[in-house]
């Protein structure tokens, strides 16, 4: 049973091709969505495997590493020939969508979210921290109003009005009337306080905008990128058809959380050998899988999906503070 939970962010440094498979359509390779929203996200299974790949090749070769390892990622008998199969400690949720950028006239780009958005990531924290009992107001973001921006770096025109700056703006070929709000003011500095780099801001204050949740949907349907590729020989020559591949845009970013539990015990008794690396373990209870993975095991940057041999799929990873505890 988990019984802790740490939230984090990913912030897509380069396009994402977390893929779905192969399918008959204009699309040959799709993303994975979500089936009754279709927002783009990544499955959990991908996340894990990514952040597993990425910690196994920092861990060195002593025994104690090598067992507690196994007891947090699990293992299967190909990956441990002494035990027959070890239950993960750490559970890995779907990453879900809460910034998608998109082409503006001006500013060059916005990030744009929804009410709907908004309010599933506060849901969502509170139900996973429900059983805690803790403050987590830190990380209950504002509730937003549709047709509103946190600045004017976006307007192409504005009118001073008696109580608020209003205007327009145009992303990618279509325009919307919206207005300054203070509630996405504070909004978009709450983010920029998370994704924010230690050389500096990246601008969320200028750029945010809330939309509606329908013309939410329709830009994260639309406005991914689908390139064309094909292969190429060492001699120059084409071979292999060509081939339409949807990616996340650079810029993206995701909310996921990670669950903690007490380790547990392979489910076959292990041979003598077995049980003297399982002994070796030095964690023992949720809280010390939680440290190994939050504190020791938390890479900052990671590739996961495909086409990793040409750059794609490298994820920024942010940790945010607070959880089911004061930190």
């Amino acid at each position: 049973m988990f019984t802790t939970f740490k939230p984090f962010l990913l912030y897509a440094v380069t396009s994402v091709h977390a893929g779905s498979g192969s399918e008959i359509g204009i699309v040959d390779l799709p993303i994975q969505r979500e089936k009754h929203t279709a927002f783009p996200k990544i499955e959990s299974s991908t996340l894990k495997g990514a952040w597993k790949r990425t910690v196994s090749g920092r861990i060195g070769e002593s025994s104690e590493e090598i067992a507690d390892f196994s007891k947090v990622f699990g293992s299967s008998p190909r990956d441990d020939e002494h035990n027959e199969s070890q239950a993960s400690a750490v559970s890995f949720l779907d990453a879900r969508i809460l910034l998608f950028p998109v082409r503006s006239l001006r500013g060059t780009f916005a990030w744009v979210t929804c009410p709907y958005v908004v309010q599933r990531f506060n849901r969502e924290l509170t139900m996973l921290n429900a059983a805690n009992q803790e403050k987590i107001d830190s990380l209950i973001l504002p509730v937003v109003e549709a047709g509103s921006v946190s600045g004017n770096a976006l307007l192409i025109n504005s009118a001073k009005g008696e109580t608020s700056l209003s205007g327009s703006i145009v992303l990618e070929e279509y325009t919307f009337t919206v207005k300054i709000s203070e509630d996405t003011e504070r909004l978009a500095e709450k983010l920029e306080a998370w994704i924010g780099t230690s050389s500096g801001s990246i601008g969320i204050r200028d750029r945010l905008v809330v939309l509606s949740d329908n013309e939410f949907t329709d830009f994260v349907q639309m406005s991914t990128e689908v390139n064309a590729r094909i292969r190429v020989e060492d001699n120059g020559q084409v071979e292999g058809g060509l081939w339409y591949e949807e990616n996340i845009p650079p810029e993206t970013v995701f909310y996921s959380a990670l669950l903690f539990g007490k380790p547990r015990e392979s489910q076959k008794k292990p041979n003598r050998s077995g049980a003297e690396l399982t002994n070796k373990s030095t964690l023992h209870t949720a809280e010390d899988v939680k440290k190994y993975v939050t504190q020791d095991h938390f890479p900052e940057v990671f590739q996961l999906g495909g086409s990793f041999t040409i750059g794609k799929g490298i994820m920024r990873n942010i940790r945010l503070e607070g959880g089911n505890e004061n930190e």
